[in-house]
């Protein structure tokens, strides 16, 4: 990881969403020359701004890009913020794929993972709610 993404790191757990968006957006313009998580790291940010269409776009960068070093650890955690993104605005049919295609992705994992009982409980409350929103900022 590059320093910009360890601050924005640290802004997002702070609660300074913005503010880890704004470390990113300058080295964006380097993922592509670099293997780096920036695509990832940026929609993560932007879910914690509330800003759902924009973390989609990101995660949805991640997914279509199978040659980047660390794919295939980022691929199911992108998938899981696209869910996110798409319950965050409000489209309950597009996160209910995107779910499904995150716990096909992790069919075998332990289901005691903490991230994968998380997911399990957003997709619970996605389908009993008639809003469809499951995700809540954190």
């Amino acid at each position: 990881m590059c320093q910009p993404e360890f601050q924005s790191i640290i802004e997002r757990k702070r609660g300074n969403a913005a503010k880890a968006v704004e470390l990113l957006l300058p080295a964006k313009q380097y993922e592509q020359a670099v293997a780096t998580r920036i695509p990832y790291e940026l929609g993560q940010a932007y879910l914690s701004a509330g800003q759902g269409p924009k973390a989609a776009e990101e995660f949805e960068e991640v997914l279509d890009h199978r040659g980047w070093e660390d794919w295939e650890l980022l691929a199911p955690l992108a998938q899981l913020g696209l869910a996110r993104a798409y319950a965050m605005e409000g489209d309950p049919d597009e996160a209910r794929k995107a779910y499904d295609e995150f716990f096909g992705m992790w069919k075998d994992a332990d289901p005691e993972i903490p991230i994968v009982r998380q997911a399990k409980a957003e997709y619970k409350k996605l389908i009993a709610s008639p809003s469809g929103s499951a995700y809540t900022r954190r």
